[in-house]
């Protein structure tokens, strides 16, 4: 479990630039080295190629999406709506399990998907609900007198690590907010690159069925709102000749609005093999562009889309 204002209490001990974090693709000689962030124990579950725990590549990871968040920090864009679960038949909020500081921590998305996808085969009546920045100090008193004592802001439903704040008093800022956004995302990009270089480099026998499992896993533990992690799902599920799994997934690419809606997923087998080609290239080039893995490319992290997803870049800009 990441320790958030510790780590942006501590002193810049160096100035030095962070230039190699092992992040060359695995080949079928060596597993690739995949920092164990936190102590979670859900981090050592079907991780890329294996799992370290040294302290030296821990220290190393910590350190480079600590020096992101503090980029996204010094933009200044952060998001202006944040969700969050709710019973509203019973008036309960959906918090984490507890920390031994923090017990009752309620879970915050900068998404609706994520949210909405959170609840996914939950019992119960569990709803979304939303709310603007400004309004942050409001629902900070209403959390704290039903007993939230914290928050954690996540990226997908099933990450390997959860970033716990406390909420005092009863009281949180926007700018206490903002940085346990930055370093959420700062993971999911740090995350997703280890997940994507993975991907792509799969050559050897069984292919498609491992490259499948990596892209589950960067949609699970990673970021859920990218519409195409959910595009190349489909396509690959449709690879395995899998239909109905195929229709499931198309109809959760169906959430990111009518850009996405008419995605062909179809396998090679069933559609013309240039349309097929093309689609598999433009989803791998927009899984690239949405993680800033394309030459002199960023990414604006609070664009969203219109179903409240956030999302990179348009076809148009690619």
């Amino acid at each position: 479990m990441f320790h958030l204002m510790d780590w942006f209490r501590q002193a810049d001990a160096s100035k030095e630039e962070i230039v190699s974090l092992g992040l060359h693709a695995p080949d079928g000689r060596s597993a690739q080295t995949i920092p164990k962030l936190g102590n979670n124990p859900a981090a050592a579950v079907e991780e890329p190629e294996g799992v370290i725990g040294a302290r030296a590549a821990q220290k190393v990871a910590l350190d480079e999406i600590g020096r992101r968040a503090k980029e996204l920090l010094s933009v200044g864009k952060f998001p202006g709506t944040y969700f969050y679960v709710v019973d509203p038949c019973r008036g309960h909020i959906m918090a984490l399990p507890g920390h031994p500081k923090i017990q009752k921590p309620v879970v915050l998305f900068s998404s609706a998907l994520s949210a909405r996808d959170y609840l996914r085969g939950r019992q119960g009546t569990w709803g979304v609900a939303g709310f603007n920045l400004r309004y942050l100090p409001l629902h900070a008193k209403r959390w704290s007198a039903a007993g939230i004592d914290g928050l954690s802001v996540l990226q997908c439903k099933n990450p390997t690590e959860h970033n716990i704040i406390p909420l005092k008093n009863g009281q949180m800022t926007n700018e206490v907010l903002a940085q346990a956004w930055a370093f959420s995302w700062a993971i999911r990009c740090f995350r997703g690159e280890l997940f994507i270089r993975q991907f792509f480099a799969k050559k050897q026998e069984n292919a498609v069925a491992k490259n499948l499992a990596t892209l589950k896993l960067l949609r699970d533990r990673v970021d859920y709102c990218n519409p195409y992690v959910h595009w190349l799902i489909a396509l690959m599920i449709g690879m395995q000749g899998d239909e109905e799994e195929r229709l499931t997934a198309t109809e959760r690419l169906k959430e990111f609005g009518p850009e996405f809606a008419e995605k062909d997923t179809r396998s090679g087998n069933d559609v013309e093999p240039k349309k097929w080609m093309d689609a598999i290239a433009m989803a791998h080039v927009g899984l690239l562009a949405s993680f800033g893995m394309l030459p002199q490319q960023q990414v604006d992290p609070t664009a969203e889309g219109k179903n409240g997803e956030q999302t990179g870049p348009s076809e148009a800009q690619l």
